[in-house]
């Protein structure tokens, strides 16, 4: 619909969309209210995400039903936008920018709704983990500088007070740092916005300024291949007689699928899916687009998990019957779908593995806090170890700058993925 040169439309965002068609069919888009005015436009999401097939289906939905109730609900929120922007333009106070800060109730004019505005942001993507992550360093500003932090009060001090303040709380430098990166990147939307000067920004190298040390690379968190080697000799018949000894071995084979598969996260583990490519590929290759890079990339990043034996087994003995689009791994999520939940879930069992870790790691003699991190640490640094192109690791692990991508997509046959994921259970050379 047009109003006086504004249009608007329900409509989902297809911005970072796949090219390649068969992956589109899996993609979900978030629904928006696009709403454009003179060149510019801006995408208000309405926190659902749907597929093409989806969408499709709520278009056409004319009787009750699951997405005719969807449609219905997407579409009161359409009409709460142009009563919006009728208002404002009958008021004579339509700009983009301002309809955006008007439509997003947390904003208030200070800077700390804007932070919280950035907060719900996440939320209604399903960014779930930076959003709580996010919040919590607001609710440390807030405890030091107190609520409804105006735009004038940012000056260089604030980092420094804001430093000096956890410091005296007893944070360590590595939580510090995580804190100011967070207060910085919301520095950084209030300069883009507009709502700060360049001179109050208070992050830089100059003296005065706080200057955030790059986060350091655990370097050492993995385990070498006759490690993870003693690891699997664990998983016997005899470490089986009790229910909890039962769970220490899934654990275990957990975290050896993560290893084997590319340093899969468990967060992609929860959600891995029997796609298309997997029957395709006749059961030889699973596939996924890594959660932490959908959003971000501005191309697809899908990874594709070579099914080596070792794998495979692992597969039969926990995995689900392979049916189209059914979980790999259901016991995880058991049926959650709420991306809360979800979160809590994968954290949960994060934490779970890492304990029963512990008990394998302690019988085996291997003396090191091993969780589902080192699983990708180790994938990474082994294939090193054994002269694997780096950018093969890149290709496997889902790193997602175009400056690696743009160097390989395609470059990796089956075979090849084959080839190098067989080296991560071949033993290493006695010194």
């Amino acid at each position: 619909m047009v109003d006086r040169n504004v249009y608007m439309t329900l409509t989902i965002d297809r911005r970072g969309m796949s090219k390649n068609e068969s992956d589109v069919a899996l993609q979900k888009f978030p629904m928006v209210i696009l709403v454009a005015y003179k060149s510019k436009k801006y995408y208000y999401r309405t926190g659902v995400n749907v597929t093409m097939d989806e969408y499709d289906k709520i278009l056409k939905a004319s009787i009750k039903g699951t997405f005719f109730e969807l449609k219905k609900s997407e579409c009161v929120k359409f009409d709460t936008v142009v009563k919006k922007v009728k208002d404002m333009l009958d008021n004579d106070e339509f700009t983009l920018e301002l309809f955006k800060k008007a439509i997003n109730s947390e904003y208030d004019g200070t800077f700390s709704s804007l932070f919280l505005e950035n907060i719900n942001r996440l939320k209604n993507e399903d960014r779930i983990g930076t959003s709580e992550s996010y919040y919590a360093v607001y609710k440390k500003f807030t405890l030091y500088f107190g609520e409804g932090y105006p735009f004038e009060k940012i000056t260089p001090q604030l980092a420094i007070d804001f430093k000096d303040k956890m410091s005296k709380d007893g944070l360590t430098d590595t939580s510090i740092n995580i804190y100011l990166r967070t207060l910085r990147i919301h520095c950084n939307i209030a300069l883009e916005e507009g709502f700060i000067k360049r001179s109050q920004y208070p992050f830089g190298k100059k003296q005065g300024f706080v200057k955030i040390p790059k986060a350091t690379k655990r370097k050492d968190s993995f385990l070498t291949i006759n490690e993870i080697l003693k690891l699997k000799e664990y998983d016997t018949p005899e470490h089986k007689e009790t229910a909890y000894d039962i769970l220490v071995c899934e654990a275990l084979n957990l975290w050896l699928f993560s290893y084997l598969a590319n340093g899969l996260n468990l967060a992609d583990m929860a959600e891995l899916k029997y796609t298309q490519h997997y029957f395709k590929s006749g059961g030889k290759e699973l596939d996924f687009v890594r959660k932490k890079t959908e959003r971000t990339s501005t191309q697809e990043v899908r990874i594709y998990i070579p099914i080596i034996d070792a794998l495979q087994d692992i597969l039969l003995r926990y995995g689900s019957v392979p049916r189209k689009n059914a979980y790999v791994f259901p016991q995880i999520l058991n049926g959650a779908s709420d991306p809360v939940r979800i979160k809590q879930l994968v954290s949960q069992y994060n934490s779970n593995i890492k304990d029963r870790l512990e008990k394998v790691c302690r019988e085996q003699g291997i003396f090191a806090p091993v969780s589902m991190t080192w699983a990708r640490h180790s994938f990474n640094t082994n294939l090193a170890h054994k002269k694997v192109p780096e950018s093969y690791i890149s290709q496997a692990m889902g790193h997602s700058t175009e400056s690696i991508t743009a160097g390989y997509t395609g470059m990796y046959s089956t075979e090849d993925r084959f080839r190098y994921n067989s080296l991560l259970l071949e033993p290493d050379k006695e010194a």
